[in-house]
Order: structure tokens, then sequence, then C-alpha cells
């Protein structure tokens, strides 16, 4: 019987760590732009997501975008572990099952977060899902 009362346990732990896997792997994998036919308009970004519906993505959804950043002593020899920067937030306006595509919402002021080498979205950015939607 105990055997029995520790499955349901076991399945959930198993669920929840392919979910943690699943959002860790979130990331951008293309940047698309308008272009410009005039000096007034304006820049717009696509940027695809390598997640979509069948990954629990919406439509309206803000996604926190990090920045991944290795970390070495000053002879750079030894490898002190990787940070994970936030750059701002992406909202999700368009999704199919597998890709989603984002613009940008807000970028974090680097006053109040780590230098990163290249401001604003890239690809390789790594997202979390915010839980927050934004007014269309």
């Amino acid at each position: 019987m105990k055997k029995l009362a520790v499955l349901p346990t076991v399945l959930g732990l198993i669920l929840m760590m392919g979910t943690i896997v699943s959002a860790e792997n979130f990331q951008i994998i293309e940047v698309k732009r308008n272009i410009q036919m005039s000096e007034n308009d304006p820049v717009i970004r696509d940027y695809y997501l390598n997640a979509g519906l069948s990954a629990g993505i919406k439509e309206n959804e803000v996604m926190t975008a990090f920045r991944k950043n290795m970390v070495k002593d000053s002879t750079g020899t030894q490898n002190l572990g990787e940070l994970l920067i936030p750059v701002g937030q992406l909202k999700i306006i368009f999704v199919s099952d597998k890709v989603a595509i984002a613009r940008e919402a807000k970028n974090f002021p680097r006053s109040q977060f780590p230098l990163i080498d290249q401001i604003g979205f890239q690809v390789g950015d790594r997202l979390e899902i915010s839980n927050k939607k934004t007014k269309k």
C-alpha cells in the first residue's frame, strides 16, 4: 500500500521537473525587423521564440529575458560560474504550436542591473514566463 501512496508524489515531481527543464530552454531564436521607408517610420522588431502553444505559451503573456554571462577570474583560467542577467520583458503577440512571436515590452535600466555587452534583446537570450499579462 505504501508504494501506491508514493506514486502520485513521484509523478508530480517528474511533471514539475519537465516543466522546469522546458522553461530553461525557452529562448530567442531569431530577430526580424521592419524596413523603414522613411526616417519617421518606427523600428519594429519581432522576436521569435522556440516555444508555443504546446509549451503553454499564450498571447499577451509577458516573459522576462535573461542573458547568460560566464564569469572567470582575472587570469581567465578559472571558471567561477555563470550569471543570468535580466535584460527586459517581452510581450507575446502571436502563438502557433511550436513558435511564439514577441515584441519589446520593457528594457531594464542598466543603472539597476549588471552591465551587458549589447543593450536590448538578442538571439540566445533565455526566457522565463513572468506570470503577468499586459493590456492590449
